[in-house]
């Protein structure tokens, strides 16, 4: 949503050019005003946020599993970071397997949430 207004207007009108700000500053207190975030989550391509095909999707988990790293662990590599836990390893690992995909397909997947509209 950031990069779709900045480059529609935001950088024109605004000269809005860091999307993490302007999800900071506008977009996120408008979805947590008028949605909410579902425990649910998927993979998107990150230049487009499209979910991917079938066998991109399947490469990407092929390649996590090649650097010993599966979904789940890269998940909670994230909550044992919070508690003070040491994810060097994990970190190192997704690393790689993301360069490689990236080497394969040019771009990269990300896990988002999904959300719906507040009831």
């Amino acid at each position: 949503v950031a990069k779709d207004a900045i480059d529609k207007f935001g950088y024109q009108k605004y000269k809005h050019k860091s999307s993490p700000a302007v999800v900071k500053s506008y977009v996120g207190p408008a979805m947590n005003k008028y949605g909410e975030k579902s425990s649910t989550s998927y993979w998107v391509w990150s230049d487009t946020y499209e979910p991917p095909d079938t066998d991109s999707l399947d490469r990407w988990k092929e390649i996590l599993k090649e650097e010993k790293i599966s979904e789940k662990e890269a998940a909670n590599a994230f909550y044992k970071q919070a508690s003070g836990e040491d994810i060097d390893e994990e970190l190192n690992y997704y690393k790689k397997a993301l360069e490689r995909f990236k080497l394969e397909y040019g771009r990269i997947l990300i896990r988002v949430s999904k959300w719906r509209l507040r009831s």
